[in-house]
């Protein structure tokens, strides 16, 4: 998981959803920010648009933090995870 919170992730959470940046920390979950499932939905729906993805239902809920939600837009978008990288080098 990444040391950091995405930082697509955090300014849609920050610009649609009103939470404080400083409550955006990799190990939070969406349950512990207040996200009910229909928020879930709709950042899953913002998130698709940013980066031009199909991001099947549940997925993100099914993540278990913002760390690994990052992790999983790494994946579905192709980019290698920041910690596989480093981890990747010679």
């Amino acid at each position: 998981m990444s040391s950091q919170v995405h930082p697509v992730l955090a300014r849609v959470l920050v610009s649609a959803f009103q939470l404080p940046a400083e409550a955006l920390v990799p190990t939070a979950t969406l349950e512990e920010l207040g996200l009910d499932s229909l928020a879930v939905v709709e950042l899953s729906d913002i998130l698709a648009e940013e980066f031009d993805l199909a991001i099947a239902d549940g997925e993100l809920a099914g993540a278990a933090s913002l760390g690994r939600i990052g992790d999983l837009l790494g994946e579905l978008s192709g980019a290698v995870p920041e910690h596989d990288a480093k981890a990747q080098l010679p």
